[in-house]
């Protein structure tokens, strides 16, 4: 084994030691901080003062009977009265921050007070919060943060604070600090503006005068993370409610059909208040009151379409039908100019582009997904006629080995399986069996090619989009019961419930429970895991009726956790006490835990799972 060579003693380097001793040992000599490479003094305090060491030595969380009395008391103190109700000994206790914000019935933020001192809770509040009511005390909403926890930290840097989820945003507060200048966001700040983990950054860092970019490395910078409880006044009914990242707590054991019921009146409601100029709302930004319609794509235009329609019968809502159809007509004549093309008997597509070069010869798709709003709808034999031209045109892009055309690869794992989806329609309501056949070649050709890769992968590994496999499989076998498309619905769905728990089994944050994403990262995309709780439902819906309960139960415990967590990300009243322009909001989703732009990919996907959840009963 090789040896390391040991250096032989420098006998000249003792003089030189000896003579500089004294310089070492000098009082004050080294009291000023030495210099950093850049030139910047490394700061003292860092040893001095113990700034750094924890701020509390305990989470000190308040249990549900001292919030519900906090609240009370803080309710008291608006309305200028003593309070009188319990005092619990964990509010006695408390000697920690409380942030107090109050909103007003119109969504516009009244105020905030963070109350320090080393009074109680009881009566901090009882102190500060007249200030903060002024002479709207009774109109005003209240929020309550209790700061349970706090440290301060030297400058770590991005990656193992913020990237590794040491801090957790819209749950935790968080201060810069440099020198004598402050700057925070609280939890609910951080809501009210949509911030994410970087933009908070980015605010905080101007705020003390430093470059974004340059302050992950600036070692004057002091982190100071905190994190409260959450309850306030619900609105608009005034019951108390817990709250987490800003939204009413759901827990997926409170789960009823009758409670995802009433979230689909809600859904309806947002559908009702965003179909403007014969157009579902592509995207609505409720921080900024802003539409964003550059970005629109025919697809997903279609795709909310569908679920408009289906919606309007689930609710038996005659003003939503009404609603479909005027969005369906408008897509009749801007992409199908369909008037002409029923003069010519085939459809005349459009070549006017979006604003995103969107050409409906690049997404056919679009004619399969009008045609199955409207094999919807009661009435969808007053348009048999349009459905049977938008469907031989959808259908025409399939090569001879009966694979679809496609505009770019990836799309191979979309708009096959939208396309048959519209097909298994068809054939359900017509009973053409052109429309079978081409359903089983087309099924044929890919359900063996997605096979094939589910068994060359790794065991999790399902179809890139599993839904747009799932639901023609299930939508034929609804029709025809043959074993094949049930064994490829469970191939599929047996890898999906393992997404399920890659992502519980290793839960970062509480409120994680029930995404249903590939990969553990992001914040919980609604989309994606929107999607794959599609599929999930129509497997479970086939085990319920073959009698496979092992799968079943199987497949109930994460279909019950992902509409659990879909539902957290839900604008009910009670989480629009922030938003202006409720009526755009209300029954709209938010994108993931973070960011509460609504978009329609974020309500109809789920929308379409939510009803077979309800119909089928899965949730008893």
């Amino acid at each position: 084994m090789a040896r390391v060579k040991q250096l032989a003693p420098l006998p000249f380097l003792f003089p030189i030691l000896l003579l500089a001793l004294p310089l070492i040992l000098l009082p004050g000599c080294n009291r000023e901080p030495a210099a950093s490479p850049g030139g910047a003094a490394v700061p003292a305090v860092v040893v001095q003062d113990d700034a750094l060491r924890p701020v509390d030595d305990a989470d000190q969380q308040l249990g549900l009977n001292a919030r519900r009395a906090l609240l009370a008391a803080a309710r008291a103190a608006c309305d200028g009265q003593p309070y009188t109700g319990d005092a619990p000994s964990a509010l006695r206790d408390f000697r920690k921050r409380i942030i107090v914000h109050a909103f007003g019935a119109d969504g516009r933020h009244a105020g905030r007070v963070s109350i320090d001192g080393d009074e109680d809770a009881l009566a901090k509040v009882a102190a500060r919060v007249p200030g903060l009511c002024k002479t709207r005390g009774a109109e005003l909403y209240l929020h309550v943060m209790p700061v349970t926890f706090s440290t301060r930290l030297a400058n770590f840097g991005i990656t193992g604070i913020f990237d590794y989820r040491v801090f957790e945003p819209q749950v935790m507060g968080l201060i810069y600090e440099v020198g004598d200048k402050r700057a925070e966001r609280d939890p609910l700040q951080q809501v009210m503006a949509n911030l994410s983990p970087k933009s908070l950054r980015a605010r905080l860092a101007k705020a003390v005068g430093l470059d974004p970019k340059e302050a992950p490395s600036d070692n004057r910078l002091i982190y100071e993370i905190y994190r409260v409880q959450h309850f306030a006044e619900r609105y608009p009914d005034r019951a108390f409610g817990d709250f987490y990242r800003g939204f009413e707590v759901v827990s997926a054991d409170a789960l009823t059909t009758a409670m995802l019921g009433e979230r689909l009146k809600l859904i309806g409601e947002w559908y009702r208040n965003n179909v403007i100029d014969g157009q579902v709302t592509y995207k609505y930004h409720p921080s900024k009151r802003r539409y964003i319609d550059d970005e629109r794509t025919m697809v997903r235009s279609t795709m909310a379409t569908w679920v408009l329609n289906r919606l309007a019968v689930f609710l038996d809502d005659d003003d939503l039908r009404a609603k479909g159809l005027e969005v369906v007509r408008h897509y009749f004549e801007r992409y199908f100019q369909m008037a002409e093309s029923l003069e010519a008997g085939r459809i005349i597509a459009s070549t006017e582009p979006l604003a995103n070069g969107n050409v409906v010869r690049d997404r056919y798709t679009v004619a399969s997904f009008i045609a199955a709003a409207l094999l919807e709808r009661d009435d969808w034999q007053t348009y048999a006629r349009e459905i049977e031209l938008l469907m031989t045109y959808a259908m025409s892009f399939k090569r001879p080995d009966h694979v679809m055309w496609t505009p770019f690869g990836q799309g191979q794992f979309f708009m096959p399986g939208q396309l048959l989806l519209g097909v298994a329609y068809a054939y359900e309501k017509t009973k053409d069996t052109r429309y079978k056949v081409f359903f089983e070649q087309v099924w044929g050709t890919y359900s063996g090619m997605l096979s094939d890769m589910m068994q060359l992968a790794h065991g999790r590994t399902t179809p890139y989009a599993p839904a747009w496999y799932t639901q023609p499989s299930k939508a034929m076998w609804d029709v025809t019961g043959e074993a094949a498309y049930r064994d490829f619905i469970f191939a599929i769905n047996d890898r999906v419930k393992l997404h399920y728990a890659m992502n519980a089994d290793h839960q970062v944050h509480p409120d994680w429970d029930g995404i249903l994403t590939p990969k553990a990262i992001g914040w919980g995309n609604n989309s994606i895991t929107a999607a794959a709780l599609e599929s999930l439902a129509d497997a479970a819906i086939v085990a319920k009726k073959t009698g496979d309960t092992a799968r079943l139960e199987a497949y109930r415990k994460p279909l019950r956790a992902t509409v659990a967590y879909l539902l957290r990300l839900q604008f009910t009243p009670a989480n629009t006490y922030f938003i202006q322009q409720r009526d755009r909001a209300v029954g709209g989703f938010k994108t993931d835990l973070l960011d509460h732009r609504i978009w329609m990919d974020n309500v109809w996907h789920l929308t379409s799972a939510f009803i077979k959840i309800h119909e089928a009963g899965l949730l008893d």
